[in-house]
C-alpha cells in the first residue's frame, strides 16, 4: 500500500483528521435535521437515494482508502466516525 511509506508532518495529519471531523458532524447534522421532513413519494425517494449514495460514497470512499492507513492518527476510529459502509447504512436508513 502506497500510504504505508508516507510520512505526515504535524499539520498535514490535523488538517486529515479535521476532514474527517468536519464531515462525520456535517453528516450527523443532516441525520438530526432529516428527522423533521421527509418525501412520502416512495419514487422520488428511491431517486434522492440513488444520487445521494452516487455523490457522497464514491468521493468519501476516495478519501477513506487514501488515508485510513497513513498513520494519521494513533487512533484513526476516533476521526473515521463513519466507514463507507457505515455510511451507506445511515444514508439507506434516511430514505427508508
Amino acid at each position: 500500500d502506497e500510504n504505508k511509506y508516507i510520512i505526515l508532518k504535524k499539520k498535514q495529519r490535523m488538517i486529515i483528521k479535521k476532514k474527517f471531523r468536519d464531515f462525520s458532524n456535517k453528516i450527523d447534522e443532516i441525520i438530526y435535521k432529516h428527522n423533521d421532513y421527509a418525501v412520502h413519494n416512495s419514487k422520488y425517494m428511491c431517486l434522492i437515494y440513488e444520487d445521494v449514495i452516487r455523490r457522497i460514497k464514491t468521493n468519501y470512499s476516495k478519501f477513506c482508502k487514501k488515508w485510513e492507513n497513513s498513520n494519521f492518527s494513533k487512533t484513526p476510529e476516533k476521526w473515521m466516525s463513519y466507514s463507507p459502509s457505515t455510511l451507506c447504512q445511515k444514508i439507506k436508513n434516511l430514505y427508508s
